[in-house]
């Protein structure tokens, strides 16, 4: 799927859900987003919106914001994340689908880092091991080293494991990042 197929796709979608097989759709609203803009943000965040009574539309266009990666849109996603547009027991996942986007990876560790205390840790244990393991994606080598010694001194007993966890594979991932980066840039440069 190319993104402009995608933003056709997902533009029909919105006057017919069977112009999306259901099982393609959160991909094909994952990749029109990618490109997206402000307009479509707003499209998105209304369907999400209108699809209160039903969860899986709502969760495709509430998770497909993540996706966007402009940043200010990037900025608006993090923003709703613990307003009353989002259930608290989708806040964990809309983090970690930050974390691991190539843009908003940044933008959202700075986001978990510095909430920390007021959201992170006020999320049901549970939860806050989603943002724990997704924070284990954080692999260039400046943020791995950053929250490495984050998660270190970050450590409760509920989430002891996990942190022990995602510490050792962001190294491992970090390390793979270095030792092949340079070769995969240049295969795919090709």
């Amino acid at each position: 799927f190319a993104r402009h197929t995608a933003a056709d796709r997902i533009a029909r979608y919105f006057d017919d859900r069977t112009a999306v097989e259901p099982n393609l759709a959160p991909v094909v609203a994952g990749l029109a987003a990618r490109g997206g803009d402000a307009s479509l943000y707003e499209r998105y965040l209304a369907r999400k919106r209108a699809a209160s009574h039903d969860p899986e539309e709502e969760e495709r266009f509430l998770l497909a914001l993540t996706s966007f990666e402009d940043p200010d849109l990037i900025a608006r996603t993090l923003a709703l994340t613990f307003t009353d547009e989002v259930r608290a027991q989708d806040r964990a996942f809309l983090l970690a689908y930050l974390l691991a986007g190539r843009t908003s990876r940044r933008p959202a560790w700075a986001f978990v880092r510095d909430g920390w205390e007021t959201y992170v840790l006020a999320m049901d244990p549970m939860l806050r091991q989603y943002v724990i393991r997704a924070m284990g994606s954080l692999t260039p080598s400046d943020l791995a080293t950053e929250v490495d010694g984050f998660l270190a001194t970050h450590v409760t007993d509920e989430t002891r494991e996990t942190t022990a966890q995602a510490r050792e594979q962001l190294r491992l991932d970090a390390a793979a990042c270095i030792r092949i980066g340079p070769a995969l840039t240049t295969v795919l440069d090709r």
